[in-house]
């Protein structure tokens, strides 16, 4: 029956497969009070599961860390697996917590383990370090209002400046050396394999600087029509 249930998750229960397992898990193991495995000991886990070929290697894995753990942490644990954790709890508070110099650094570089290796000791302040074409930096994105008179407000008494809104991808080219270059979303995906180093020849002619990192829209212009092409075009 436990199994029937888990293979029919979404037809059983909430139709929640991590909420499924814990009321399976709950049968044969307590919901609280199991307290053997450290974080570290589930991170070595989930890096043997993994590593791991063949289904008896990921199901020997997966006894084991059961065995070693309740019916909550067992929750928690397939979330990770599934890598569906909602905690509603942004990323940057936490980094906040973490280290007084974390989000400065995740800004600039947009590497966890970097920002866990690198502010590895709270007391130890983080030395400025300038960006480096190649590692990705957080794309800068503009302030969200919600609604007109808050936008005016914003720009009362000061000076500002309207620009149109281009309808294309938002993209960093980072050129590494004469004839490197790399593209990434604002996501910290990689480009290159979506065919954008046909834009390789066109900044080796017009860029200058040997080493640099450009942060904006790309678009495309339609000679014919003089005017930029719909998003689709990209």
């Amino acid at each position: 029956p436990d199994f029937l249930r888990l293979e029919g998750w979404r037809k059983s229960g909430s139709g929640d497969f991590a909420r499924t397992v814990f009321e399976v898990v709950a049968h044969h193991r307590p919901t609280r009070g199991v307290r053997r495995h450290t974080v570290g000991d589930v991170n070595a886990a989930l890096d043997r599961l993994g590593a791991a070929r063949g289904a008896d290697e990921k199901a020997a894995v997966m006894r084991a860390l059961l065995d070693a753990t309740d019916a909550t942490q067992m929750f928690w644990i397939t979330q990770v697996i599934l890598k569906d954790v909602k905690i509603g709890y942004g990323e940057m508070a936490i980094l906040r917590h973490y280290h007084q110099d974390a989000v400065d650094l995740y800004n600039l570089c947009c590497d966890l383990r970097r920002v866990c290796e690198t502010l590895a000791v709270e007391g130890e302040r983080l030395k400025r370090q300038d960006l480096e074409p190649g590692s990705l930096v957080k794309a800068m994105m503009a302030s969200r209002v919600h609604s007109c008179a808050a936008a005016l407000d914003a720009m009362r008494n000061k000076r500002f400046v309207i620009e149109s809104k281009f309808d294309g991808e938002r993209i960093q080219v980072h050129r590494e050396g004469p004839d490197a270059f790399r593209y990434f979303t604002r996501n910290n995906n990689d480009f290159g394999p979506r065919g954008y180093d046909v834009l390789d020849r066109l900044f080796k002619a017009r860029l200058r600087a040997p080493r640099c990192v450009l942060d904006g829209e790309l678009v495309i212009w339609n000679k014919r029509d003089r005017t930029y092409a719909e998003f689709g075009y990209l």
